[in-house]
């Protein structure tokens, strides 16, 4: 049995029911990546606990947010990570796959607080950049943090992979 039918039995019909004791039990061949919004002693703990059960598997994703303060947090993320022998990753928080998608995500999160497009207000994405990106523009995005470079393969596992070299 996999962690996602041991999740699905327990959550019932649509949904999935994980706790820390499934993921660890199941994560033998599985990649980790936290993807924390502030370097705070909840993500700390959070990270230790990935890297004791992942081991090599596990990393810490720093990602954009396009708000106050972005670079501040990135360094915090990444000098908490060094700290606890995580490698990281940059990512992207992406939501559609191109940017041309970006009115789709404004239906999606109309449908997830079920107002219109003219209710939606501050629920809209305030950035257009979340779509996929190419390992060039992410490598000039997070040029600071060259360590945690995308892979020039499209498969996160290399990306994950090829940050800890």
């Amino acid at each position: 049995m996999s962690a996602a039918a041991v999740g699905k039995k327990r959550g019932g019909k649509a949904k999935c029911v994980l706790y820390w004791d499934d993921v660890s039990a199941y994560a033998d061949g599985l990649v980790a990546v936290l993807v924390p919004d502030e370097a705070d002693d909840l993500t700390a703990l959070h990270l230790r606990r990935l890297r004791d059960v992942f081991a090599g598997s596990a990393y810490l994703a720093l990602t954009l947010r396009r708000r106050p303060n972005d670079q501040l947090r990135l360094h915090e993320l990444s000098q908490m990570a060094q700290a606890n022998g995580v490698p990281t990753v940059v990512t992207n928080d992406v939501l559609f796959h191109e940017p041309g998608r970006r009115m789709l995500q404004d239906v999606v999160t109309c449908i997830r607080y079920n107002v219109t497009i003219d209710q939606l207000g501050h629920r809209r994405e305030r950035h257009a950049d979340r779509y996929l990106k190419q390992a060039e523009e992410m490598q000039r995005l997070f040029s600071r943090y060259p360590e945690a470079s995308p892979a020039r393969s499209r498969s996160p596992t290399a990306a994950a992979s090829r940050s800890t070299s």
